[in-house]
């Protein structure tokens, strides 16, 4: 810097006030990477944000996403105070409405919360290099970006959309494609999985209304509830697959859902 002396040492103070008050006490990511500042300021966001993807999956572990809104993300993407409305009736009454915001709150009993939901085993897969990564397991990162999504979005509608674009990343599109898969993968029992493919049946109809202006597509929150329980239980399942070895593909995933479909059930091994 051509700069004097004086000025040097102004700069240097201001930059500490700014890490004091910006950064200092605040959960950091560090990346080391070499390339020109911009590019590894891009590289280091990224990464990032695919790591909070992660951490934000497990959300419905530790607050309920539909009654509170919890905020995840870099420092000037996340909202921090509530949302205020005034309403005033017709005889002038004035009152402030918020809706609840707050941190997601980790203790130290937090890690074995995030082990049982698969938290670590899917930062395994992301710390992978790409070239490393099973196609099944970019599969199995899109499939939580989704999920992560629908907790980011507010309007319960947009909830389900991100949901079940969630399930359509890893079950291909169309009720039965979903309904099937999702009775495959996570029903042990017949009856169990002839909810499960009714269920979905119901929810793929709301959600093709809400896309195509269907008749007062009524969104409840416990559709969503539903779809967030149900995409947890399949992350373990396609975690398992992926760690036993079973999965490595799309493909591999499509012909264990059909052979399950085909085969007598006492040819049929436990997905448990």
């Amino acid at each position: 810097m051509k700069h004097s002396a004086e000025e040097k040492e102004i700069f240097i103070q201001e930059e500490k006030v700014f890490i004091a008050n910006n950064i200092s006490e605040r959960v950091c990511a560090v990346r080391t990477v070499i390339a020109e500042q911009k590019k590894a300021y891009e590289l280091t966001v990224d990464a990032t944000n695919r790591s909070l993807e992660v951490l934000r999956y497990a959300i419905p572990a530790f607050h309920n996403p539909i009654s509170t809104r919890v905020e995840l993300g870099l420092l000037g993407d996340v909202v921090t105070v509530n949302r205020k409305a005034l309403i005033l009736s017709s005889d002038g009454y004035g009152k402030q409405m918020e809706l609840p915001c707050q941190y997601l709150t980790l203790t130290s009993g937090s890690q074995e919360e995030l082990e049982r939901i698969g938290v670590f085993k899917l930062s395994k897969i992301l710390s992978k290099e790409e070239n490393q990564k099973t196609q099944f397991e970019k599969n199995i990162l899109r499939f939580s970006h989704w999920i992560s999504d629908s907790h980011i979005q507010i309007g319960l509608e947009n909830k389900l959309l991100s949901l079940m674009i969630a399930l359509e990343t890893i079950f291909g599109s169309g009720k039965n494609a979903i309904g099937f898969g999702v009775a495959i993968i996570v029903g042990n029992k017949l009856e169990s999985r002839r909810n499960l493919k009714k269920k979905i049946s119901e929810i793929c109809k709301l959600r093709n209304d809400v896309v195509h202006g269907g008749k007062n597509p009524e969104v409840k929150e416990y559709n969503i509830m539903f779809l967030l329980e149900l995409t947890i239980q399949i992350m373990l399942k396609l975690l398992q697959l992926s760690n036993d070895g079973i999965v490595k593909s799309n493909s591999d995933l499509k012909h264990l859902i059909e052979t399950r479909q085909l085969s007598p059930i006492s040819e049929l091994p436990d997905l448990t």
